[in-house]
Parts: C-alpha cells; structure tokens; sequence
C-alpha cells in the first residue's frame, strides 16, 4: 500500500440495508416470473413449470444483502472489513467501481476469499459516502 495518503483520515462504514436494492432486485424476479409466464403461454408449460420452480429457490439469495451490518474501515493505509467476528485486513480489487447511485467494492481477504458489497446511496449517510468515494478516487482510481 501507498504510503503517500497513510495519514488520511480514518474511515469508518457501518453498511445499512438500502431499500433501493430490494426494490431492484424484487422487480428483476418479477421480471423473470412474468417470463415464464409468457413462456407457459406459448406452450412450453414444463419449461415454465421448471423456471418458476428455480426463481422460487433463488429469490431469497437474490433479494438478501449479506453485507448489511458489515463495517468497512481504513486507516493508516490499509483496509479493514468486520463482517461480525473482528476486524481483519482486505485488499480493495480492481473490478471496484462508482456511480452516482452507489459503489461496488471487490475485496479480497489475506486467506483469498472474495467479498463483493454493493454500498448504494441510501445504505449510508452521505458524509461517510462522500469520503468513502474521495478515499477510493485517491487510492485506486476507481
């Protein structure tokens, strides 16, 4: 890590459940279950039969944001992530990336599991954004 922003402010996020996601994410299975409904209308009422059946089981870990209750934190040039059993050390990825509506954040722990976080507008208060956001504009060019 860079030492050239080391003595930046500390950064702590308490991740929120946003109800943005939610509501995305219930119209993306509303959207596929009236896919397969246009699919039993056309005659395929198995494959309907099977498409349902396999969003029914898959929209609980679609609409679920396991991140909720995390805190990501920064301090002293390195990332932190506490998931509920302590604070320990993560790497920020480059597939990170922001937007006007929220930020995705790909990062890597030191065993090499993969947490991705989607951090949306209304998850957090828009101070703690607006230094997250500044934060990752001067480390990675996100």
């Amino acid at each position: 890590m860079s030492n050239r922003f080391s003595t930046s402010p500390t950064l702590r996020l308490s991740i929120a459940d946003s109800p943005r996601y939610r509501a995305c994410q219930l119209i993306h299975c509303v959207a596929c279950l009236a896919a397969c409904v246009l699919v039993g209308a056309a005659g395929h009422i198995e494959l309907a039969a099977l498409c349902a059946l396999f969003i029914g089981l898959w929209s609980p870990q679609l609409v679920a944001q396991p991140w909720v209750g995390w805190q990501l934190g920064w301090h002293g040039g390195g990332w932190t992530l506490d998931r509920g059993n302590g604070n320990e050390p993560v790497q920020l990825e480059r597939a990170s990336r922001m937007g006007p509506g929220g930020i995705y954040l790909s990062l890597r722990d030191m065993r090499g599991v993969r947490y991705p976080v989607w951090i949306l507008a209304d998850a957090v208060p828009h101070e703690v954004r607006r230094r997250l956001r500044v934060r990752l504009t001067l480390e990675r060019g996100v």
